[in-house]
């Protein structure tokens, strides 16, 4: 029956589909732009933790 009432479905648009893609790319970007800033983060934690730890080696 489930079968049955999946072939039924009423056909997808090409606007659904476009907004579809352009949610998924969305979602690639932030998920991107998130990377890219806990990368930049860990770099400048690094580099203060090295130099106040530098001084004492």
């Amino acid at each position: 029956m489930k079968l049955i009432r999946w072939a039924r479905r009423p056909a997808t648009s090409a606007e659904s589909r476009r907004q579809k893609t352009a949610r998924r790319q969305e979602a690639r970007l932030r998920a991107f732009r998130r990377d890219q800033l806990i990368s930049e983060q860990r770099d400048r934690d690094l580099v203060r933790y090295l130099s106040q730890v530098r001084p004492f080696i």
